[in-house]
């Protein structure tokens, strides 16, 4: 043992590289000289330990990772010769062609019939980089009107009680605008395609309306300001502010996307009118249509044309002149009959009237569909004579409303609202624009719809809703809300050699729902007017002088109005005046007196001529 011990220490050294060198030799071997293990992969490279795991990297794990990384959308299958290459497998099992239908029938294209080929296309979807504009409305229509309603809320289409004789009114006397306007999906939609919103998200809805009002002071329009809704009907619920939480947001859009929200917004309901003044009786904005009746062919006349007057013949008389509110309208001279507007060059003169006489002139406002009856009633019909003020309008039926949530590439017409402004003073002239919000289409959408996700977190777009951003072409045809109180002077004439101290005038005041009569003597320097049996006759004129012109052989007197106008009036001309005639025949009605004309009580259809002044 101890000799093997020794002959070890001796020749370990050589020992260690024998075996060395037996390693290396089996190594030279295995790997150099013979190879014991390798595979052929598909495309025909032999594998061996040594580069197998290079080629599963490059061949399977690179291409697969890369396909992981790769967001863009798998492209759609091509079709070919009409039908996907797969569904032909499916339905005919294998790869044959599709069993024929019938032993008449082939399965082969005739030889006329070239079908196209899709080629392969790489789609992409395009995504929202920005949100849509709403557009503006689109003024239809506008129309100042005075009622007597009820008051207090009421439940919306509960029916207003009427006055009862010798008991005191119980409402209120009120001056508003009624403005009517359109908006069109066919626009919003256009709006949508131009911000690329995709059709699966484009449903959207109405979540506010606002009116805004400008009032011409001395020839230019005020900054605007935003009407306050009337305080009637449903309660408006204001859009949440764009720090609100999630919670708040859906139970606004639950009332928000209710037709009864929509209504709301979009067609508010008025106050329960009692009574109302002229041609804008009780405004009812639910209304049955009512089907025109048929004219048989052997009713239905031709026009017919009157015959050109002779040379030198008497030309047929002229219509009675049609005063405006106050009296007779200024600016005729001459004559016996009529008033003057006296012409002061160091006076400035007013613009107002001449900017509305204009107006009125290029712009009759003919009515439109989905106008309330009351709109229509005295306006001209297509053969330019009046219609019948004693008979009913025609009813009209508004169209519907879309749906509380809608698609605009799906609503093909525009639909009208309107809205209501009852703090218009009396003699102002104004125009309004209603603006409003939609609910953003591509609200809480994915990032595969928006190209990034603060678009997807603002929940409405307004159109705009901000005062100083409104569209200039957007604003209505001006209006100017008439005044509610008019004077006539009242006989006897008195001769020249007698001019009286003081003049009768009797001042018409729409009051308590009707017209009331007062009787005042008013002297140079006095205000015409007054206080009476608690109604306030009070006007804005002033009468300056009472004369007598010898040339015409006619009383009158000069009247300075709220415009600093001196204005010309005479009792013959005021005491023939037809709407003077109006206005006392609509007081004797309403009053119970005999002889009143028909229909002239509160809240009857107007009459005579005059069925436009009011």
């Amino acid at each position: 043992m101890n000799k093997f011990l020794e002959l070890l220490e001796e020749y370990c050294q050589w020992i260690a590289i024998a075996l060395g060198a037996v390693f290396l030799a089996w190594v030279l071997w295995s790997y150099i000289l013979f190879t014991p293990v390798s595979i052929t992969a598909a495309d025909k490279t032999t594998l061996t330990p040594g580069n197998v795991d290079d080629y599963v990297k490059k061949m399977q794990a690179e291409p697969l990772q890369r396909e992981i990384d790769d967001t863009t959308p798998p492209k759609a299958p091509i079709v070919k010769g009409g039908v996907s290459e797969p569904w032909d497998r499916t339905i005919a099992g294998t790869s044959a062609p599709i069993a024929t239908l019938a032993s008449n029938w082939t399965s082969s294209v005739p030889q006329d019939v070239q079908i196209e080929k899709i080629e392969e296309t790489n789609i992409n979807l395009v995504k929202v980089e920005h949100l849509p504009v709403p557009p503006p409305t689109k003024p239809l229509d506008i129309k100042a009107a005075r009622a007597f309603v009820a008051n207090g809320p009421a439940a919306p289409g509960a029916a207003p009680q009427p006055n009862v004789p010798g008991q005191a009114a119980a409402g209120r006397d009120v001056n508003y605008v009624r403005f009517v306007y359109s908006i069109d999906p066919v626009a919003i939609d256009k709006a949508f395609r131009e911000a690329k919103i995709p059709n699966q998200a484009s449903q959207t809805s109405i979540l506010e309306t606002k009116l805004f009002r400008q009032e011409l002071v001395n020839g230019n329009w005020t900054d605007p300001v935003e009407v306050k809704r009337i305080n009637f009907g449903n309660p408006i619920q204001p859009v949440p502010p764009a720090n609100a939480g999630p919670d708040a947001i859906t139970n606004f859009r639950t009332w928000a996307e209710s037709d009864a929200a929509e209504n709301d917004l979009v067609r508010p309901a008025f106050y329960p009118v009692l009574s109302g003044e002229g041609p804008w009786d009780a405004p009812v904005d639910d209304i049955q249509p009512v089907a025109a009746p048929t004219p048989k062919p052997e009713e239905i006349k031709k026009p017919v044309t009157p015959p050109m007057p002779r040379r030198g013949a008497t030309p047929p008389p002229m219509p009675p002149e049609m005063p405006g509110e106050g009296g007779p309208r200024p600016g005729r001279s001459g004559g016996r009959r009529g008033s003057r507007l006296i012409q002061d060059n160091n006076r400035p003169q007013s613009a107002v009237g001449l900017a509305g006489l204009q107006m009125a002139q290029a712009n009759p406002n003919p009515p439109f569909p989905g106008d309330p009856n009351f709109m229509n009633n005295g306006q001209p019909n297509p053969n330019g004579a009046m219609p019948n003020p004693g008979a009913a309008p025609a009813p009209q039926q508004p169209q519907a409303l879309p749906p509380a949530v809608f698609a605009p590439n799906q609503v093909f017409q525009p639909f009208t609202g309107w809205a209501y402004d009852e703090t218009a003073e009396e003699g102002h002239t104004y125009r309004y624009q209603v603006v409003y919000a939609l609910r953003n289409p591509v609200y809480e959408a994915n990032l595969n719809i928006v190209a990034n996700q603060a678009l997807a977190q603002q929940f409405a777009i307004p159109s705009p809703l901000d005062a100083k951003a409104l569209d200039a072409n957007a604003w209505s045809q001006p209006v100017t809300v008439k005044s509610t109180t008019e004077f006539y002077l009242a006989g006897p004439n008195w001769p020249s050699n007698n001019i009286p101290s003081n003049v009768r005038v009797l001042v018409y005041k729409w009051a308590n729902g009707k017209w009331q009569e007062g009787k005042f003597a008013v002297s140079p320097g006095d205000k015409i007017g007054g206080q009476e049996a608690g109604i306030d006759y009070q006007t804005s004129d002033s009468l300056v002088d009472i004369r007598y012109d010898t040339r015409r052989s006619m009383p009158y007197v000069l009247v300075m109005n709220a415009a600093g106008q001196l204005v010309e009036r005479d009792p013959t001309s005021d005491q023939r005046n037809p709407r003077q005639k109006q206005l006392k025949a609509n007081v004797q009605a309403a009053n119970g007196v005999p002889g009143g004309a028909p229909g002239a009580a509160p809240g009857g259809p107007p009459i005579g001529p005059a069925a436009n002044a009011g």
